[in-house]
C-alpha cells in the first residue's frame, strides 16, 4: 500500500500547511483492503461450515477473523490507519462489518450444506 505523504519540498513547511490528500492512493488503497477483507471472510466462512460451526460457534469464529485480518492489515500500515485510508484505527477495525458479515454467512452456509448435509 502506498502512503498519502508529503509532496517534494514541502519539507519546511509545518504540520497544518503539509496536509496533503492523494485520491488515487486512497482509492488504491481502500480497493486493497476491500479485497484482503473479501477474500478472508470468504475464507472464514469456508473454514466454518467445514468445521461444522453453528450459531455461536461460528459468530466467534467470524469475530476471530475480524480481529485477526484488521490487525494484521493495521500492522501492515505501521498501525499508521489514517496515513494509508484516512480513518482512525477504530474506524478502521469497525468499518465493512455488515458487508462482511454477509459474505461470511453466506460461504458458511455453501459450504456447511455441502460438507454436512449433502453427503
Amino acid at each position: 500500500m502506498a502512503a498519502m505523504g508529503q509532496p517534494p519540498g514541502a519539507e519546511g513547511l509545518s504540520n497544518q500547511e503539509r496536509i496533503v490528500f492523494s485520491t488515487e492512493k486512497y482509492m488504491a488503497n481502500t480497493k486493497a483492503v476491500d479485497f484482503v477483507r473479501s477474500t478472508m471472510f470468504i475464507v472464514a466462512g469456508v473454514i466454518a461450515g467445514i468445521l461444522g460451526c453453528t450459531s455461536s460457534q461460528g459468530a466467534f469464529l467470524y469475530l476471530g477473523f475480524q480481529l485477526f485480518t484488521n490487525l494484521g492489515l493495521a500492522a501492515s500500515m505501521g498501525f499508521a490507519t489514517k496515513d494509508y485510508v484516512n480513518k482512525t484505527l477504530v474506524g478502521f477495525c469497525l468499518s465493512d462489518l455488515t458487508k462482511n458479515g454477509l459474505a461470511f454467512v453466506l460461504w458458511w452456509t455453501v459450504s456447511y450444506g455441502l460438507v454436512h448435509i449433502y453427503t
